[in-house]
Order: C-alpha cells, then structure tokens, then sequence
C-alpha cells in the first residue's frame, strides 16, 4: 500500500491478476454513454434514474451480462438535477413524503485522514 501513496499507482502481477478476472468484471461508461443511458431509460420505462444507476446499467450493457444481472439504484435523481437536466430535459423533483428532510438538521463529525483515528471514532460510536 505504500506504493500507492508514494508512486501513486500500485502494480498487480499477471497471476494474480488473471485470479481476481475469475470472480470480478469491470467496466466505465462516458458521461454521453452515461446521460443516454438515463435517456433510453426513460424513454423505456418511464423510469427517471440518478447517475450512479446509469452508470451501472451502462457498463452492464458493454460487459452483456444484462440477462443475468441485477443494478441497485443508489440515489435520487433529484441529487443531480443538473445531470437530469441535461440528459432528459426534465427537472427532477423531491418526492412530497421527503421534502421533511430539508428542514432537518444536517449532522456529521470531521475527522482528520488518519487510520488509527478513524478506527478509534468508530469504536466509540459503536459502545
């Protein structure tokens, strides 16, 4: 892991490599692949999905394995109205049961980039 901090890259070898190929398919889509993709989508469906999902729907298209395969949706699209916007001309709203959450309190902790004070954060949200 040292090799990815300092050398910013971190070097596979073949035989392991070909091992993880066994278990582990992976492919990436352009953001044109990945705004079609939420259009075809839609057009289809009538289904209005978020990026993340299009970007799994995507590369399950390029990698054939759509008969097979199921993608979770991980957000809203109304998180990425820009990109909505622009791949179906549509402004994705809130649904009404959520629009609660914009009037609640935002809570999260800042944590410095360190392992040991991570796993010790966690910890002692955990007793």
């Amino acid at each position: 892991m040292q090799g990815i901090k300092n050398e910013k890259e971190y070097l596979i070898e073949e035989k392991e490599l070909r091992k993880i190929k066994e278990d582990f398919i992976s492919e990436s889509i352009s953001e044109q692949e990945l705004l079609s993709c939420i259009k075809k989508t839609y057009e289809n469906h009538k289904m209005i999905i978020d990026p993340h999902t299009a970007v799994g729907l995507g590369a399950l298209e390029k990698i054939n394995l759509t008969d097979k395969s199921i993608v979770l949706s991980t957000a809203h699209p109304c998180k990425f109205p820009e990109a909505i916007k622009k791949a179906i001309n549509i402004k994705s709203e809130l649904p009404e049961k959520l629009n609660y959450i914009l009037n609640e309190k935002e809570n999260f902790d800042v944590i410095n980039n360190d392992i040991a004070e991570v796993k010790k954060y966690m910890l002692n949200k955990l007793n």
